[in-house]
């Protein structure tokens, strides 16, 4: 009877670990998407603000030679 409860309790612990290891290892995939995204954002930004610094350079230097 004792070795019934305990396999029981076995099986009912792994259930357990299994669906806790399921919530975050989902978690970490949401989160790693969502900062692959973000840092893609952020660099097409940099780079949208180099490129309009960089053609805005021959107005600025035309500008300062006055």
């Amino acid at each position: 009877m004792k070795s019934v409860v305990f396999a029981i309790c076995l099986i009912i612990f792994a259930v357990v670990l299994v669906s806790i290891n399921a919530e975050y290892g989902q978690d970490s995939e949401y989160d790693t998407l969502a900062s692959k995204l973000l840092s893609r954002v952020l660099a097409q930004k940099r780079n949208a603000e180099l490129i309009n610094s960089l053609l805005n350079l021959p107005q600025k230097l035309q500008e300062a030679g006055k």
